[in-house]
């Protein structure tokens, strides 16, 4: 989703989010935690180069930083981790760009920020989280330039 912005005028700032859940189909061992990465790199040259070092060196680049992490409250799933996520990166700027793989969340901010109101969220799944997003908007915080989906795929050797 993109929002009519000018991101030349507004510093963007990027993050990574991620969530899981360890055991989620056993709610008595359910584990749901989640983190934000600050994207810090100064171009896409520069992202490119440092990338190359990562995979020869293993070493994380300084320009990737860990926002937060923390344990989901509440139900613990992974669309709940997922949401989490998302919700405290946009609240970490004005303009902010998430890079998700958890279509459940951008489906669910998409809804709130198409007009959803706070009666509608009520009978939402995840309802608490995303009553939070809708009260953080009405703030005014964390106005999103985009959400970009993407894939991780690793090959096992």
């Amino acid at each position: 989703m993109t929002m009519n912005l000018n991101p030349e005028s507004e510093h963007i700032r990027r993050f990574f989010t991620d969530g899981s859940c360890r055991t989620p189909l056993i709610p008595e061992a359910a584990f749901a935690s989640w983190s934000v990465v600050e994207d810090l790199f100064v171009s896409d040259e520069q992202r490119v180069h440092l990338a190359e070092i990562f995979k020869r060196s293993g070493n994380m680049p300084s320009c990737l930083r860990l926002s937060h992490r923390s344990q989901v409250r509440g139900r613990q799933t992974n669309d709940r981790a997922e949401l989490c996520a998302v919700i405290y990166g946009l609240s970490r700027s004005y303009l902010v760009e998430i890079y998700t793989d958890s279509l459940c969340a951008i489906n669910a901010l998409t809804r709130v920020l198409d007009g959803m109101t706070l009666d509608q969220c009520i009978n939402a799944t995840n309802s608490d989280l995303i009553q939070k997003f809708v009260t953080s908007q009405q703030e005014g915080c964390g106005h999103i330039f985009q959400f970009i989906m993407y894939a991780v795929i690793r090959i096992w050797e």
